[in-house]
């Protein structure tokens, strides 16, 4: 900021002070001092932090080659350092092997990968797995490209995957999973290990093919319970360890659960209060007009959502 002189500066009436913000305006009209603050998304955005541009393979050229040497081009937004070896992966199919790890070089912005002893018929791919040793010169570390996602990983489950349920089943603190699986009429139940892997799956039966499953304390026990849509609510007890129990005597939901259907039919099930508590009932929501219909009825067709009507 330009400071004034002593006589502006000890000026005692505002419009001394108007004069001499005009005289320093004046000044820097002359000079070519001007002020601008910089927006502070523009900041945030500089300190963000490098992103990788590109992954391309140099040589071979062709996109079908028996040579036994694959090298690959890599280009980062910013100049970095911390590539090395380790950021690196494969993905291999066929019978397709080579060395690891692979070989890099370079610096800057550009790096080169290279992939020896490659053999066998399939593909190919490079893939950076950075772990967090790559940073810019302002320490910052590589960041995501917004939209794009990392490998996949993949978790066996039942025959025709039609619905799933994220929640803590065992009581770990960790998310589990909850698929209803309608081609072959079963529940698998994976739980997590907190990284965004799961053991594999725990099945158990359903009578018929479930195409909803959500998750909820139904009956306040501290303990998640499941309720899944087959051609009628069934509803599983939770024991607190990821696994569950049929239950017929009593359901484990004391609430109503809310329904919704692709064709727009709005369905509440709750416990029937005026029979023994192994009985519900249903009451279907058209243009506004309650239908009270009992659970043979089943007025649903593909049902897009489900959830608990607790009191608070």
């Amino acid at each position: 900021m330009l400071s004034g002189t002593g006589a502006e500066k000890n000026a005692p009436s505002t419009s001394g002070k108007s004069a001499a913000k005009a005289a320093r305006r004046k000044r820097n009209s002359r000079t070519g001092h001007h002020h601008t603050a910089e927006p502070l998304e523009s900041r945030l955005m500089l300190a963000a932090g490098p992103v990788v541009e590109s992954i391309n393979r140099a040589s071979p050229g062709s996109t079908i080659t028996s040579s036994p040497t694959v090298r690959y081009l890599v280009r980062f937004s910013e100049p970095v350092t911390g590539v090395d070896p380790s950021d690196f992966s494969l993905t291999l199919t066929g019978s397709v092997t080579a060395t690891t790890p692979v070989s890099v070089v370079g610096g800057g912005d550009i790096y080169a990968v290279t992939v020896s002893n490659v053999s066998g018929t399939g593909s190919l791919t490079l893939n950076l797995v950075d772990d967090g040793t790559i940073k810019d010169a302002a320490g910052n570390p590589l960041q995501p490209i917004p939209g794009s996602f990392l490998p996949q990983h993949t978790f066996a489950v039942g025959s025709g995957p039609d619905s799933i349920a994220v929640g803590d089943l065992n009581g770990d603190g960790k998310p589990d999973l909850a698929v209803a699986n309608g081609a072959s009429n079963s529940i698998s139940i994976l739980l997590g290990n907190g990284n965004g892997t799961f053991l594999p799956q725990s099945t158990f039966a359903t009578a018929l093919r479930p195409t909803l499953v959500m998750i909820a304390d139904g009956n306040a026990d501290g303990k998640p319970d499941l309720a899944v849509i087959e051609n009628e609510v069934v509803i599983f007890a939770g024991n607190g360890d990821g696994s569950f129990r049929f239950t017929i005597s009593s359901p484990a939901f004391m609430w109503p659960l809310q329904i919704s259907t692709a064709t727009g039919t709005l369905i509440t099930w709750r416990p029937n209060r005026l029979t023994p508590l192994s009985t519900w009932e249903m009451v279907t929501e058209r243009s506004g007009l309650l239908e009270r219909s009992p659970p043979a009825a089943r007025p649903w067709r593909r049902p897009t959502s489900m959830a608990m009507e607790r009191p608070t």
